[in-house]
C-alpha cells in the first residue's frame, strides 16, 4: 500500500521543518509556506494541515482551502487539520471559515504550539476513518 501524502503549510520554518521531520518516517510528506504552495501542492495531497495564518493575511490558510474546496481540486473526503494559535486566544475565525466555503464538520483543529504525537494521532484517525472497513463480514 502506498503512503499518504501529508500537505503541511505553515510559514515558520523551523515549526515545518521539525514537523515534517517527524512525520516523515510514516507518510510523504510536502512542504509550504504559503497560500500559493497550497494551491499547488493541495490537489495531489491525502492529508492537509495548514496553518490559518500564512504570511499575507490573518487567515491565508483558509482562503487556500477554500478555494480548493470551491473549485474542486481536492477530493471531499481529503482530512483538513487547521493549526493555529488563535485556538488558544477563543478566536477560531468561524466567519472567515464560512465565508471561504469550508463547511463545518468538515475540518480538524489543532492549536499550536502542540506536541508532535497528538498531530500524528488526528492524520492516522482521519486515514483510517477513510479506509475500507477491512475483515468486515457480509452476513
Amino acid at each position: 500500500m502506498p503512503r499518504a501524502k501529508v500537505l503541511l503549510a505553515d510559514d515558520e520554518i523551523p515549526f515545518q521543518l521539525a514537523i515534517g521531520d517527524y512525520l516523515l518516517s510514516q507518510y510523504d510528506v510536502d512542504l509550504v509556506e504559503d497560500a500559493e504552495g497550497v494551491k499547488q501542492k493541495g490537489p495531489a495531497a491525502d492529508v492537509l494541515v495548514v496553518d490559518v495564518r500564512l504570511p499575507t493575511s490573518l487567515c491565508e490558510g483558509i482562503e487556500a482551502v477554500g478555494d480548493l474546496l470551491r473549485q474542486n481540486q481536492i477530493r471531499p473526503t481529503v482530512p483538513i487539520i487547521f493549526i493555529s494559535i488563535e485556538a488558544e486566544r477563543g478566536a477560531l475565525p468561524v466567519a472567515a471559515l464560512r465565508r471561504c466555503g469550508v463547511p463545518a464538520g468538515r475540518y480538524r483543529w489543532l492549536q499550536k504550539p502542540f506536541e508532535l504525537t497528538p498531530l500524528a494521532y488526528l492524520i492516522a484517525d482521519e486515514q483510517a476513518r477513510l479506509r475500507p472497513n477491512r475483515g468486515a463480514k457480509s452476513v
